[in-house]
């Protein structure tokens, strides 16, 4: 393996960044969010309501937990988005 100097690296970095910004590849995406944001909310309040109605059963009241979880990641994973 060929070992590449920093200046070469760094010059190859800047170079395949700006071709990546040509490509739009860093532009935010406005819809996109829109849309996650909108399916996550939809998808939180599905979960409260599928605690308030299996609120009785444990079984089904676990799977619902399951959905929360993975609607609570969803959640972290657009806050992570945003604040980079």
């Amino acid at each position: 393996m060929l070992m590449m100097s920093a200046n070469a690296q760094s010059s190859q970095h800047a170079k395949l960044r700006l071709l990546l910004d040509n490509a739009g590849i860093y532009k935010k995406q406005h819809g996109y969010y829109t849309l996650v944001i909108s399916l996550t909310t939809c998808m939180f309040a599905l979960s409260v309501a599928g605690i308030v109605i299996t609120h009785n059963s444990l079984p089904f009241l676990l799977l619902v937990a399951i959905c929360c979880a993975f609607v609570y990641v969803q959640f972290a994973f657009v806050i992570n988005d945003a604040v980079h």
